[in-house]
């Protein structure tokens, strides 16, 4: 085919309403057929009437309306809905000889669409809302970019695929080319010919496995590595932008907030301090949020100690000159020689989540915004596992257990901190019956783990750990270290993401 001839999508984004609707709601008549309206059901349980036809309707149910039909009704079910309604228009264009051709293309389906990625439409209509909701012309090209993901999502969603879709290996590998060139420019069409892939089976099959599209995959790791520089080198701003493969420093400043909250020169200044940190769990957290090693001075333990009865020795914390001190609730009885060295800023451990202690921690260094950003990104990254994961697991049982050198073996509960947290209700997978209720038993020998009767069991171990008797248990197994899954903090949830999809969706033992 001339490439001449090929179409490009445009669109115009007329109207978008997030709804929690507790009882009726009832969309208003539109005759223009031109104009696509969309809702997307993101929580809870209810029914769409179009005249005397009812539709069920559930979290991740995505309808399209016809046009010129007479008002729908969308009626919520035990205890409420949450929804996102959107209209837009759409047209292609393409070349006739010399002169550039539009014409009117209303997406071809209607009803409720079958088979759609709900994590990537979810994500689509977050940053679609997100656009709308800042009024901001400069969001254009965003409004434009989540609009072209979910029409892909849609056209593609339950279609019969006559190309077999990529492997993971093939996916990975395009990511480690990715991850050494991100600086190029990659076009889609030369990108799927040389996997050998068309380049509709392409962009879908590089979505499925990492739940970002190949170009939202490069401008990750363009802002990844910008904010590596920003933080660790004297560059500015127009050497970082280059150095990432932006030409324009504006465009590229643009992209930045976009990304990370704040522009990049905001940035680059939230890392003049010094900041001693008490608490390995505060460090996990001033990582995720950029804040490079060497600004962090993390005290060994032989150089404070929590314990009331012991003297807290101020003088090597002294000596390194902090700009801001970090701790736990723990040191407490020595706030006020602490105070007195460099603000002090105290974290409830045990009685906040993982996000309450990083948007603490991006409050006593000024990057809320940061935080924010971060948590939304690790939200999307969650949907996404939770979508892979599941395809693969189905409803199966998933039981979790550490095991010591010595034989000592304790299952992990669904009410367990982190892990049970973790397992049963951010990435919301099935608990055995028996562990329901509880935080954690100890057991003195791992075959006693057969009679929680899990499908699959997912063990913690120390290095140097014997697996010989693994092979005693039934059902599947995986094996994994004690980091990142027994660490509480925002990076050992987000590294503990990435090894769940590694786990549960490869063979396990």
């Amino acid at each position: 085919m001339d490439r001449g001839t090929w179409n490009c999508y445009a669109f115009d984004f007329v109207d978008m309403q997030m709804k929690q609707i507790s009882e009726v709601w009832t969309l208003r008549t539109n005759s223009d057929s031109g104009t696509n309206r969309l809702v997307f059901v993101i929580s809870g349980e209810g029914e769409l009437y179009a005249s005397d036809a009812g539709i069920r309707l559930e979290a991740g149910s995505l309808f399209v309306c016809q046009p010129g039909r007479n008002p729908y009704t969308v009626r919520a079910v035990r205890g409420g809905l949450a929804i996102y309604y959107i209209e837009f228009a759409s047209a292609k264009t393409y070349r006739q000889g010399q002169q550039w051709a539009v014409e009117d293309c209303p997406l071809p389906v209607q009803g409720i669409v079958q088979g759609i990625p709900v994590p990537i439409v979810r994500r689509c209509m977050e940053t679609l809302y997100e656009c709308w909701s800042a009024g901001s012309g400069a969001e254009a090209h965003r409004v434009q970019a989540g609009l072209t993901e979910l029409w892909q999502s849609i056209l593609t969603a339950g279609t019969d695929e006559k190309e077999p879709e990529a492997s993971h290996a093939v996916i990975r590998s395009i990511q480690d080319y990715f991850d050494e060139h991100y600086t190029e420019t990659f076009p889609v069409e030369e990108l799927a010919c040389a996997w050998g892939m068309k380049p509709t089976s392409f962009f879908q099959s590089f979505k499925r496995s990492t739940s970002q599209s190949p170009l939202q995959y490069i401008t990750a790791k363009r802002i990844e590595k910008a904010r590596e520089l920003l933080a660790t080198r004297d560059m500015k701003i127009k050497e970082v932008s280059k150095a990432v493969g932006y030409a324009d420093a504006y465009y590229f400043s643009r992209i930045f907030k976009s990304a990370v909250g704040v522009s990049p020169v905001e940035y680059m200044h939230s890392f003049r301090k010094t900041i001693v940190v008490l608490n390995p769990f505060l460090w996990a957290g001033l990582t995720a949020l950029g804040i490079p090693g060497d600004r962090m001075v993390v005290l060994p333990k032989e150089e404070h100690s929590e314990d009331p009865a012991v003297e807290f020795d101020l003088a090597p914390m002294r000596a390194r000159q902090p700009d801001l001190i970090l701790g736990s609730e723990k040191a407490a009885i020595w706030y006020d020689g602490l105070s007195e060295l460099a603000p002090t800023r105290l974290i409830p451990y045990k009685r906040q989540s993982w996000r309450e202690h990083l948007m603490q921690l991006a409050a006593a260094i000024g990057m809320e915004e940061v935080a924010v950003y971060w948590i939304r990104s690790y939200e999307r990254k969650a949907a996404a596992a939770r979508h892979r994961i599941h395809q693969s697991l189905r409803n199966e049982t998933v039981l979790a257990a550490r095991i010591w050198r010595h034989g000592r073996v304790r299952v992990f509960g669904e009410q367990r901190r982190k892990v049970g947290d973790f397992l049963y209700r951010e990435l919301q997978l099935n608990a055995p019956a028996r562990i329901r209720g509880f935080a954690f038993e100890e057991l003195d020998s791992v075959g006693k783990l057969n009679d929680y009767g899990a499908d699959h069991i997912l063990l913690f171990t120390e290095p140097g750990f014997d697996a010989g008797c693994i092979h005693e248990l039934k059902g599947k197994v995986y094996q994994a270290g004690e980091y990142p899954w027994l660490h509480y903090s925002a990076l050992g949830h987000e590294k503990a993401l990435a090894e769940a999809v590694e786990l549960f969706t490869k063979r396990a033992f």
